[in-house]
């Protein structure tokens, strides 16, 4: 599907895409959505896309997802996010991804991290943070 005719697609009609669909996405298609296209999408459909798929997303669109399309984040997706998109997460976005997610960030992702997120970050994030990446926190 051309990019030009792919942005038109609906959000009913995104809701109906299969996973085998939302799989043969390519970036450039992912990069195309629009944010409400994009918070169409079901738990599974965000699950089936490819860590290049996220990593396409535009620092607006990854600033406007829901709480269940950032739920539905793996941990290959969140620790493939580009360090400007994690920079654009807010301290409320930040905090929805599981915490098992965010241990996996390595220390120049946690070192792109604002001063407002990681004040907000949840403690239990905190607890299982390898001293590597704490020291990431310091640089």
């Amino acid at each position: 599907m051309r990019h030009a005719t792919f942005t038109k697609l609906t959000t009913s009609q995104i809701e109906f895409m299969d996973v085998d669909q939302i799989t043969a996405l390519t970036s450039t298609q992912v990069r195309a959505m629009g944010t409400a296209q994009i918070n169409a999408m079901s738990a599974d459909q965000v699950a089936a896309l490819g860590t290049e798929d996220i990593a396409a997303l535009s620092v607006s669109n990854l600033s406007a997802l829901t709480t269940t399309v950032l739920q539905a984040l793996t941990s290959d997706q969140v620790v493939n996010m580009t360090n400007t998109q994690l920079k654009a997460l807010t301290s409320d976005q930040l905090n929805i991804l599981d915490v098992g997610d965010l241990v996996e960030l390595d220390t120049a992702q946690i070192n792109q991290l604002t001063a407002a997120q990681v004040g907000t970050l949840d403690t239990a994030f905190i607890e299982n943070m390898t001293t590597e990446q704490f020291s990431a926190l310091s640089a």
